[in-house]
């Protein structure tokens, strides 16, 4: 596949990406963070997500032309077409994965969405080898996303037939409206990106673009929907005690640093040699975003587990400001990117993301009684010690032989760099280990 491929498919999903924030208006949520439930309730939920459902599978299909005219691609509208009926699909999942995520079964959970993951790489890859195109893109999609809804329902402990009416869900339905605006504002917030350069710069650049971003973002993207299925109903659980809630946050966000500072500036130090060995020689525009965006992933991991804490005490309305202060600044610093290319606006999440990150925390911190300082603390040793890995990663790649392989390159300094920082944090990160180990203890 070329870049054009996925650049064409993420063109694609930017609109129907938007829409998504509507699947359930909350409503998945709203039955998480609520005590009791009965199955007249979830019948009621379960009726209302299914018309949502088909709702906006029509407007995906009716503003598929309309998308491919704005973006100037006409096969847009037949792959938005078929994904839209992905929407169905998420209306008939929403219900069964709720229950489990009530029920905290996340083993389960992990487990029903790794099968559909492999489901949609056999199918991705078959049609890949196939010669499809972003065709293989598009099925495999669509086919994680029905085989999600075949496998939820068929391991559900339960049966929910859907219900037709509004009496008794005006609780669900209020918390659920204000869980829908912060979803929108999400969705919309991680994928202008997208929009702003499929517009601008046109599906080949953004083809590589969104391959450095996802390649960036790939670890992210797989944990933090299992680090938030758990962190929600976890705090919901002890909403009423603010200080076990803060104590439980900054542990988390201590292991996060921990372990992703060193990850993604790693993967940021040996960019260069990890495209060429995983994507090829003709994939060599995308070092340069994947270095950039690597090196901000961390925070938004951390960034990640704000969403959870305030909807578990039920501080939605700072959620919706989080969001809105996402969506201002990194739209701000890509429009000013842009005339710089791809460099440009992968710079832009290096300049703007820590801002949004220092203003999300200080809000999240103040819901639970806690200061700015007590996140930013638990940062510094990590960013330290990645800082110094990277350095000595980017001075003895230099120093390499010109002549060596990629692959050996690239396996010898991910070896210095795991070397560095293990040597760094033995030696000099010990009270990082009791702090977190301190946290785990008290919470």
């Amino acid at each position: 596949m070329t870049p054009a491929d996925y650049g064409l498919m993420a063109l694609a999903g930017v609109v129907l990406t938007f829409m998504h924030g509507f699947k359930d208006l909350g409503i998945g949520v709203a039955l998480i963070q609520r005590k009791y439930l009965d199955e007249s309730l979830l019948g009621k939920s379960f009726g209302f997500i299914l018309q949502i459902g088909l709702l906006l599978f029509c407007l995906g299909y009716i503003l598929s032309p309309v998308t491919a005219t704005f973006f100037g691609e006409d096969e847009i509208t037949p792959i938005m077409r078929l994904l839209s009926l992905n929407f169905i699909f998420i209306a008939l999942t929403v219900i069964p994965q709720t229950l489990l995520r009530r029920e905290m079964d996340f083993r389960k959970i992990g487990l029903l969405n790794c099968i559909a993951a492999l489901v949609g790489c056999v199918v991705t890859l078959s049609l890949a080898i196939l010669g499809k195109g972003v065709w293989a893109l598009v099925w495999g999609t669509f086919a994680i996303k029905s085989c999600k809804m075949v496998i939820y329902n068929f391991s559900s402990s339960k049966f929910i037939r859907p219900q037709f009416g509004f009496t008794g869900m005006k609780g669900i339905l209020s918390f659920g409206g204000k869980a829908t605006v912060n979803d929108f504002i999400w969705q919309v917030s991680t994928s202008i990106d997208v929009f702003i350069i499929g517009k601008l710069l046109g599906k080949e650049l953004l083809g590589f673009y969104s391959v450095a971003k996802h390649l960036a973002s790939l670890l992210m993207d797989k944990l933090s929907p299992i680090l938030q299925e758990v962190a929600f109903p976890a705090y919901s659980k002890i909403q009423n005690d603010l200080e076990r809630v803060k104590r439980g946050f900054l542990k988390s966000v201590g292991i996060v640093a921990f372990v992703c500072f060193p990850i993604f500036w790693g993967i940021s130090s040996v960019a260069p040699s990890l495209v060429v060995v995983v994507l090829g020689e003709q994939w060599q525009l995308a070092a340069v975003p994947l270095q950039l965006i690597a090196l901000v992933i961390p925070l938004r991991m951390a960034n990640t587990l704000i969403a959870p804490l305030l909807g578990g005490v039920g501080k939605i309305e700072l959620l919706i400001i989080n969001q809105i202060n996402f969506l201002l600044i990194i739209s701000l610093s890509l429009f000013v990117g842009v005339r710089w290319e791809l460099f440009g606006v992968s710079f832009a999440w290096v300049l703007g993301f820590p801002v949004i990150f220092s203003l999300n925390m200080f809000i999240c911190m103040r819901a639970v009684g806690g200061r700015l300082t007590e996140v930013l603390s638990l940062l510094v040793k990590p960013v330290v010690f990645s800082l110094l890995m990277y350095l000595c990663v980017s001075v003895f790649g230099v120093m390499l032989p010109q002549n060596l392989s990629q692959p050996i390159t690239l396996v010898t300094l991910i070896a210095l760099g795991v070397f560095v920082y293990t040597g760094l944090t033995l030696s000099l990160g010990k009270s990082q280990y009791k702090s977190i180990l301190a946290l785990s203890k008290k919470s």
